[in-house]
């Protein structure tokens, strides 16, 4: 008899909470449409879906029949999400180059 295995997944919410990066869920979708992970409209791309990292889900409204697409994330997303946001973070470190000397005031140093 053939199993499958149970994947468990989150909503950006809940995986903004799990990893505890300091990212809500606005800024946690920025971060992934930056890094062309998620569409503009919060629908994860295709590659990211069948690397098993994200499941695109629509809800339609049942008042207005409007689609709105949604992102889950499964465990090995909340990985690819953390080691995302570490590479960004030292990315963001390593461009940062503070002055060699304090910004001078006039008379102030002397050489």
């Amino acid at each position: 008899m053939y199993y499958q295995k149970k994947i468990t997944l989150y909503n950006i919410y809940e995986a903004s909470k799990i990893l505890a990066i300091g990212l809500n869920e606005t800024q946690l979708y920025s971060l992934l449409k930056e890094e062309n992970v998620v569409s503009f409209d919060r629908y994860p791309n295709q590659e990211y879906i069948d690397k098993g990292l994200f499941v695109g889900r629509v809800k339609i409204q049942k008042w207005n029949n409007q689609a709105y697409p949604y992102t889950l994330v499964t465990e090995d997303g909340l990985k690819f999400i953390k080691q995302l946001y570490n590479e960004k973070c030292r990315e963001k470190s390593q461009n940062f180059l503070p002055p060699k000397k304090p910004f001078p005031i006039e008379g102030y140093y002397q050489d």
